[in-house]
């Protein structure tokens, strides 16, 4: 416990703080903001406690302190002067005080490993750090080494400070360190020699084999191929194709998000407000496209029943933009499978 000093944390309220030591006079006494040195103000109640207004703000640190005169005696003896206690005292206490200060700031002090008395920190200096100098017996500033990596060999006016190391990790040749504001040339490379190839690993299990990817949309009819040799001639069998709905129709314009596949295979979709994607008359092997134009944009939703597709396809077809919606019926599906495009210029 200190003897010269009480240390106390202010709450941002407490406007009253004893003083818990005896000194010589008032003015030997000063509340100092021990997080950055600067003198609290102060008024006296008793020789016990002193006010301080405003209260100090809360959780800041601050120290009661005493520093008793060094540089002249309090009592001056004269010759043929009567001695009381009161004055032996007072002479006394002053001693005592200082030498209870000097202990107290002992603890504060830094000791260097060879020397027998405390040393001083010098002035703090931006990005550098402190370091014993070179007979250990005191402490000095030096610049703080700093690995920099980049692409590139270094460039003296604008990377790095003096006493920094650098890595060009193109080449991962090494600079440094920087002396005088230059780097000089590279003092060696950390890339290692290229290692032996390792030996063959073990062939892997066969994987699963994936699902049926959905069938992609119509291509465009190829170049009619040169005419064959002709067949030999066979027993003639014939077979009629008979359609029920056109197997490509033109585009038609329909808005509401409900898709008949009796009705066109191909579709155009500008949706006026919130819609719903859904097919009707849903048949196997039928094929198509719907070119969805929602630049507005409005929100858009799957039909479970009706759409198998892609997780996030309500998202993107909600997003701002055109859109080639593809979809196809496989074989033994209920559902039209769908494919979205990115969104087009």
């Amino acid at each position: 416990m200190a003897n010269s000093f009480n240390d106390e944390v202010g709450d941002g309220s407490t406007l009253l703080w004893s003083v818990q030591f005896p000194f010589i006079s008032r003015n030997d006494v000063a509340v100092t903001n021990t997080d950055t040195d600067a003198s609290i103000s102060f008024t006296w109640i008793s020789d016990t406690q002193i006010q301080i207004s405003p209260a100090v703000v809360n959780a800041v640190n601050f120290r009661i302190g005493r520093t008793t005169s060094r540089s002249a005696r309090v009592v001056d003896y004269q010759d043929a002067t009567n001695l009381n206690e009161a004055t032996l005292d007072l002479d006394s206490n002053q001693l005592f005080y200082i030498v209870q200060e000097l202990i107290d700031g002992a603890g504060l002090q830094i000791t260097a490993p060879n020397s027998s008395v405390g040393t001083v920190l010098p002035t703090p200096t931006a990005l550098q750090h402190l370091r014993w100098n070179t007979a250990g017996t005191d402490l000095e500033n030096a610049n703080a080494t700093v690995w920099i990596t980049q692409a590139g060999a270094p460039v003296d006016v604008s990377d790095g400070n003096d006493g920094d190391m650098y890595i060009n990790i193109t080449n991962w040749d090494v600079y440094g360190i920087k002396t005088g504001g230059a780097w000089g040339a590279s003092i060696g490379n950390i890339r290692g020699l290229t290692g032996d190839t390792g030996a063959t690993g073990l062939t892997g299990d066969t994987g699963a084999t994936g699902s049926q990817g959905i069938q992609g949309i119509t291509g465009d009819t190829g170049a009619t191929g040169a005419a064959g040799a002709d067949g030999v001639s066979g027993a003639q069998v014939g077979t009629i194709n008979v359609f029920t709905v056109p197997q490509t129709t033109a585009t038609l314009a329909d808005n509401d998000g409900s898709f008949d596949m009796n009705a066109s295979t191909h579709f155009t979709w500008t949706p006026a407000g919130t819609d719903e994607l859904v097919f009707t008359n849903i048949t196997v092997g039928r094929s198509g496209t719907i070119k969805l134009v929602n630049t507005t944009p409005q929100t858009i939703t799957i039909n479970a029943a009706t759409v198998e597709a892609p997780a996030d396809a309500a998202t993107e077809l909600s997003t701002a933009g055109t859109y080639l919606i593809s979809y196809v019926v496989p074989n033994g599906e209920t559902k039209a499978m769908i494919e979205i495009s990115r969104a087009l210029s």
